[in-house]
């Protein structure tokens, strides 16, 4: 009885034990799963957090290049973007300091695996990303002007309004030598990079419309006229036409010779004067194209107010021209002939436009001298919503009489920090005497370095406070193409919201005046649009 009673208790002991067994396996089952969950669904959950960031990323960029004209076609290419990836964005809008930068959040619900288990059905993904785009580098002028107003700014050296510069554009058969880097095609007098960089396209100059509205654009005394650098080469015909012109109710100060009027273009000659070879020139305006813009890709305007305008350029019989009002141009209604566009403002191009990039395309095909000229545009009559600015390169006319003059050069965002700005001067340094050469930063801001190579065989040598002397176009600057290298540093930063600010400069400064045709272009190293954070 004793061991029946002993076999009794350790059965009733055993099967006791075996109970709790089974409850803390089930509850070590629970443990195992809900782990399990968690580790089945992290793992998940990273995935898609790398995809969204993807997502992110890739929104980003697209919506970028629409920016900074075009803030609500960029949010809505940066929410296709996450669309197509599987994404919604939950935000996407330009930022508020960085106008160029796209701010972007995309999120996706996601279903979990096994962590129902534990009560946790689905999970939110999100992510974030900001891309800036750094479009082509705007030079030259940070108004609704590139080069000289002698109507209304006479005088006022060194302004937005009076640079002491023209645009310049070669006929074809022109030399490189005497400036124009691309539009000429002729080799002689041993220009660098010659034969390979004729480009028929011509000049381009970017017109940021800012508001919508009619846009005129204007240009002073668009037509080659041959009247010498400095106006000398037709004293006669500039004399008789000042005493004809208050006939025609026009001042009389505005053709006198001599480079002190300030409308004094100075179309040169390069022939011996036969007739038939002057520069002939055809201004081109081409509406919004392509996202990123680019004038290549972008569509010729051709309207009855806006259509390519041509005017054929002339030597000799300027008083007969005047008089007779002849030598139309084409492609502008009603017909102007010379007396309404030689030294005037003259208009080419009506058109409305909503906000965004236009551009000038300028071309001089045939001739062999250089025509020089201002540009100017207007948004309903008003120049404080639109800007005009060569695109990334612009060859000039400097006629400056001052010994030190501040230029324009290249407008540089705050996105361009840390990034290398590459600017070539092409032909520089012909004055009457030799002079030094600076970059000047914006207010505000340093660089950290500089480097000048002269010529394409030159070395990069270093250029404390990013300037360099001893120029002239007798010290072996004629036809050369030389180069600044600038550092722009992390921490750099201007208002990029104002058109005055952020600009580059470069200061010339010579001990006599400076009458030079030459080339600058200015681009940064990198690519032009870039995740930022």
């Amino acid at each position: 009885m004793n061991r029946l009673a002993e076999r009794v208790r350790v059965q009733r002991v055993g099967g006791s034990e075996g109970g709790v067994v089974l409850v803390w396996f089930a509850l070590m089952l629970v443990v195992l799963l809900g782990m399990g969950a968690l580790g089945i669904d992290v793992a998940h959950l990273y995935q898609v957090k790398t995809q969204a960031q993807q997502a992110a990323d890739a929104a980003a960029l697209a919506g970028a290049v629409y920016l900074p004209e075009d803030p609500a076609p960029g949010a809505a290419e940066a929410s296709s973007i996450a669309s197509k990836n599987g994404f919604a964005v939950t935000a996407a809008n330009a930022d508020s300091v960085r106008p160029s930068q796209m701010n972007v959040e995309v999120s996706k619900t996601v279903d979990n695996f096994l962590a129902g288990v534990l009560g946790i059905s689905t999970s939110t993904v999100k992510a974030k990303a900001s891309a800036e785009f750094l479009k082509p580098v705007a030079m030259g002028s940070p108004v609704n002007q590139f080069g000289n107003d002698p109507v209304a700014c006479a005088g006022q050296h060194g302004t937005p309004c009076y640079p002491d510069f023209w645009a310049n554009i070669a006929g074809r058969q022109s030399t490189k030598v005497s400036g124009d880097r691309y539009a000429a095609e002729s080799c002689g007098g041993g220009a660098e990079n010659c034969p390979g960089e004729y480009d028929p396209f011509g000049h381009v100059f970017a017109i940021e419309a800012k508001t919508s509205g009619t846009m005129s654009v204007e240009i002073f005394d668009p037509a080659f006229v041959a009247v010498g650098d400095a106006c000398e080469a037709a004293n006669a015909d500039l004399n008789a036409i000042a005493a004809a012109a208050p006939t025609y109710g026009q001042p009389a100060a505005r053709y006198v010779p001599g480079n002190t009027n300030p409308n004094c273009t100075g179309d040169v000659d390069f022939t011996t004067g036969t007739t038939g070879d002057e520069p002939t020139t055809t201004y081109t305006m081409r509406g919004q194209g392509p996202v990123p813009p680019n004038a290549q890709g972008s569509p010729v305007i051709n309207s009855s107010s806006c259509q390519p305008a041509t005017f054929t350029g002339v030597r000799n019989n300027l008083t007969n021209r005047f008089t007779t009002n002849s030598t139309p141009a084409t492609g502008i209604s009603p017909t102007v002939g010379f007396r309404d566009y030689f030294r005037r403002w003259t208009r080419v191009c009506q058109v409305s436009v909503t906000p965004g990039t236009y551009y000038l395309q300028v071309q001089s095909p045939t001739g062999n001298g250089h025509n020089r000229y201002a540009v100017r545009a207007t948004i309903g009559g008003s120049g404080t919503n639109v800007t005009v600015h060569g695109d990334e390169h612009m060859t000039i006319y400097a006629n400056a009489p001052a010994a030190n003059t501040t230029f324009h050069l290249a407008r540089i965002p705050t996105g361009a920090a840390n990034h290398t700005l590459v600017v070539d001067l092409f032909d520089i340094g012909d004055a009457s005497s030799v002079g030094t050469l600076t970059i000047l930063p914006p207010p505000g801001a340093t660089f950290d370095s500089c480097t000048f190579r002269k010529g394409v065989s030159g070395t990069d040598d270093p250029a404390p406070g990013c300037s360099v002397g001893n120029v002239s176009s007798s010290n072996g600057y004629q036809g050369k193409i030389n180069q600044f290298r600038v550092e722009i540093p992390d921490d750099y930063s201007c208002a990029d919201a104002d058109p005055d600010a952020c600009w580059v400069k470069i200061r010339l400064a010579f001990g006599g005046g400076v009458n030079d045709t030459t080339t600058w272009s200015a681009r940064l190293l990198g690519d032009p649009v870039r995740i930022t954070k």
